[in-house]
């Protein structure tokens, strides 16, 4: 349920400053409604999650964040058990120009589900959505799922219990036009009844795939992998153990462009998963998060060490967190509401209703970056046990593109080699890859480069036959 007009960012509503952020707000110790919430920023319809110490109080972290930078709009996540109505007094009294408005259900699955209505609606997908589904009442995977919302790997995330899927969470598949179920962990978080009844209810188009790994930190990897094919332009490192943490990277990284989560032990110690999508992906930016001095050196040394190139930046509180989102916003070339890329080909925001390709009150696509979007169409068919043929529908024109390229690797964890990219011609519809492993699935990707960069690509799978 919606309450208030919820004003995106530049969309006409009250500044108390030019520049002033728009924040998702949630209370910090529900990692539920914080997921929920970062898809908000993820697509740009909020430029950070604020999280409140309490229901009946802001906090001085939160109080402090809005004392400093203002703000346009508040976007109050969850009902008054969660945020009350004490802090939407607090907060319009510190931004009293500021839009107020609520999302919330009641439960956490509906507020989620609200949440999802509210994304979807602004920015409707023609070839369908990508949802996540995982378990709301297990803080790993609801963290392993804020880490997908913020790779932009899907359009909408959804919260179930661990054996039967929710009423609000069955009527947002039948609802949404859903082309792939993303089912965020192993059995043990959600059992195969849930895959059956989100499988029914989605339809017999959606593709439902799992991803789930031994734990959270490679179920991250594996989330970052799917989203990215193998390269990020940025990452948040968090202690994965540390759930409060682990909200906050996922809110960071909803506000950088092609950001993935990656979650360490305690202590600050990286997995090998976790270091090797460092080394294969390269991303020109990380943040190690964490409130302990000794943990944060350890993610920071071990970014450095994986990814050389990278530039490392320390954040050591949730103000801190808070704060490198509105700036990471601000440094995006539009802050007005927009779209999720969740996929290889949906570039910088869909059309449709309150769509659009610019900015202002009617919501326009989020562009972040001038980098192109990706070939649309994409899929990959196997033509016998040693060669796939991908496909995908002709690049238009208009975008400056340098080149196109396909990517492939192993769909394995922890991954094994690296990626094997072919530069094809711009007019170029289809690949043929040779010399595969028999009876191995794969995973394959196109992207658009120019001269700004090349944007992730979300991949498909295909299996080798063994004969």
């Amino acid at each position: 349920m919606l309450l208030g007009a919820a004003a995106p960012p530049g969309a006409g509503a009250q500044s108390d400053g030019a520049d002033a952020p728009a924040f998702a707000v949630a209370l910090g110790s529900s990692l539920a409604d914080v997921g929920a919430a970062t898809l908000l920023v993820a697509a740009g319809q909020a430029d950070a999650v604020l999280m409140v110490d309490a229901p009946d109080m802001a906090g001085a972290a939160a109080t402090s964040l809005v004392g400093e930078h203002g703000a346009s709009a508040f976007v109050l996540v969850g009902g008054s058990a969660a945020v009350g109505p004490e802090i939407e007094t607090e907060l319009a009294a510190l931004a009293p120009r500021a839009a107020m408005s609520r999302v919330w259900g009641a439960d956490r699955e509906a507020t989620a589900a609200e949440v999802a209505r509210q994304v979807l609606d602004v920015c409707p997908d023609p070839r369908g959505a990508v949802v996540a589904l995982a378990n709301g009442w297990s803080p790993a995977d609801t963290a392993a799922a804020a880490a997908a919302v913020a790779a932009g790997t899907v359009d909408a995330v959804l919260w179930t219990s661990a054996d039967k899927l929710g009423d609000a969470a069955t009527e947002a598949l039948k609802e949404f036009s859903v082309r792939r179920v993303l089912v965020v962990g192993g059995p043990a978080a959600l059992s195969e009844q849930i895959v059956d009844a989100a499988s029914a209810a989605a339809g017999p188009a959606a593709q439902i795939r799992r991803v789930g790994g031994a734990d959270r930190a490679d179920t991250a990897v594996m989330v970052a992998r799917v989203a990215t094919a193998g390269r990020a332009s940025a990452a948040v490192i968090a202690d994965g153990w540390d759930l409060p943490t682990a909200a906050q990277a996922a809110a960071l990284a909803a506000a950088a462009t092609d950001a993935v989560v990656l979650f360490s032990e305690p202590g600050g110690t990286l997995g090998d998963a976790a270091v090797q999508f460092l080394a294969d992906s390269k991303p020109e930016r990380i943040w190690a998060l964490s409130s302990d001095e000794a943990t944060r050196g350890a993610l920071a040394q071990n970014a450095e060490q994986a990814a050389s190139e990278a530039r490392v930046t320390k954040i050591d509180s949730p103000t801190a967190a808070t704060a490198a989102a509105i700036q990471v916003s601000r440094q995006q070339d539009s802050q007005a509401g927009g779209c999720i890329d969740a996929g290889d080909s949906a570039g910088v925001g869909s059309s449709g209703s309150g769509g659009g390709s610019g900015s202002g009150s009617d919501g326009g696509t989020r562009a972040r970056n001038p980098i192109p979007p990706n070939p649309t169409g994409v899929d990959a068919s196997p033509q016998g046990p040693n060669t796939v043929l991908m496909t995908w529908d002709r690049y238009p024109t208009g975008h400056s593109v340098i080149e196109l390229t396909v990517a492939w690797n192993p769909a394995v964890h922890p991954p094994t080699g690296m990626v094997t990219t072919v530069v094809v011609g711009l007019s170029d519809t289809q690949y043929t890859v040779t010399g595969l492993t028999p009876g191995v699935e794969y995973q394959f990707s196109v992207f658009a480069r120019n001269s700004y960069g090349e944007r992730r690509g979300t991949a498909v799978f295909a299996t080798t036959p063994t004969s």
